[in-house]
């Protein structure tokens, strides 16, 4: 690995990857995602849709909606299209770096263990049926939704408190030096072009005695007054501000980056949530096989949850793919950045997988609503009462 900048032809191919995913692609499914979620959210919270499940799913579909937002706002609108504004915006500086993209990296964490909570409560509900019916007998649905969702957010907040503390924002001047440098340049030229005609004439007009005397005098006081105005234009330059942020020592930290940065996150949004999801998926697997088996109404409806949750899960499995390829290779691309340090820039590839596990992450956050939609007869019913009801209204 290199130090060098990336080729022309390189920088062609990441623009177009950041312009097409993160800008259009992104902005696109985001936009059906915010909406299909708000519908999502007011059906699963009617009355007639009341359980723990729908509840936690509810929770899931509001936290990818903030989390979509914030990906539209930042990686959309102000780095792909630098529309309406861009990151060198005093808007973007104030609000994005210390405040949008910490809150969003709790809010994809919460995403993730939410959906190891949706899981486990599927677990619960499928493997271990009469446990619990009798933890939905003795405890209150609230009761039991704040069980789940409450140590997700907590995890997910405590995960992430060092994001806040990555950037700093900052006031610098705007430079006028080469301004003025030319000012002053252009100055000096038309008083020496003065002083050169000035001492001509006094050729002319004075004896060889006096030329010396005169000519060291007029060029004394020419000089000073030179001088005097250079000082002046330069102490009158007109100096503006602007917002900017740095990053903080925390962040350029190599051991903060080795080992937050890179492990921390690999090992608790990924490996963790993974292994989680992936025993109490089969679990659950395992139990619709011999659910089966039962007769009854209660059995069939747990399957038909737990089905919706499958699909769910396989969908988030399949697009966080290229956030762990991405993770595991700045792990080893991690000695090369600090030994080129600013210099540092990571293949097109890298880039351009990038913008695509960012499509990815919303295309995960976006889908719930059309599983729910395939899967769940209830959610259709009631989606279509809606439909139904407004153009009875009409």
């Amino acid at each position: 690995m290199n130090c060098s900048f990336l080729h022309e032809s390189e920088n062609g191919l990441v623009e177009m990857c950041t312009y097409w995913l993160e800008g259009i692609s992104l902005m696109t499914v985001g936009s059906i995602g915010f909406v299909t979620n708000l519908v999502a959210v007011f059906i699963l919270t009617s009355k007639e849709m009341q359980s723990s499940f729908n509840w936690l799913l509810t929770f899931l579909a509001i936290f990818d909606t903030m989390f979509i937002s914030f990906v539209i706002l930042d990686y959309s609108l102000a780095r792909a299209l630098e529309w309406p504004f861009n990151e060198e915006s005093s808007f973007y500086v104030i609000l994005v770096p210390g405040v949008v993209y910490p809150l969003n990296n709790i809010n994809f964490t919460t995403s993730v263990y939410l959906t190891v909570a949706v899981s486990y409560e599927r677990y619960f509900a499928v493997c271990r049926p009469y446990e619990y019916r009798d933890l939905c007998n003795r405890k209150p649905l609230k009761t039991r939704v704040i069980t789940f969702i409450l140590p997700a957010i907590l995890v997910s907040i405590f995960l992430n408190i060092p994001r806040f503390f990555e950037t700093e924002v900052v006031t610098q001047d705007t430079e006028c030096i080469e301004v003025e440098l030319f000012e002053n340049t252009t100055q000096l030229f038309d008083n020496a072009t003065e002083l050169f005609e000035n001492n001509n004439e006094l050729f002319e007009k004075n004896t060889n005695e006096m030329f010396e005397k005169n000519t060291n005098e007029l060029f004394e006081k020419n000089t000073n007054e030179l001088f005097e105005n250079i000082t002046v234009e330069e102490f009158n330059c007109t100096v503006e501000q602007y917002l900017t942020y740095n990053l903080t020592d925390l962040r350029m930290n190599k051991d903060y980056i080795r080992y937050y940065q890179n492990w921390c996150q690999l090992t608790f949004t990924c490996i963790i949530p993974f292994l989680m999801l992936t025993f109490f998926n089969f679990k659950i697997f395992v139990g619709i096989r011999y659910s089966h088996n039962r007769t009854g109404n209660r059995a069939k409806k747990e399957t038909r949850l737990a089905v919706i949750l499958i699909c769910i899960v396989l969908v988030f499995a399949v697009c966080q793919i290229p956030r762990i390829i991405l993770n595991t290779q700045e792990i080893v691309m991690m000695d090369d950045m600090f030994r080129c340090w600013d210099s540092f820039e990571p293949p097109a590839w890298f880039h351009c997988t990038t913008s695509l596990n960012h499509l990815l992450l919303v295309i995960s956050a976006s889908s719930n609503f059309l599983i729910y939609f395939s899967l769940s007869d209830q959610f259709k019913k009631k989606l279509r009462s809606y439909f139904i009801r407004s153009d009875t209204a009409k």
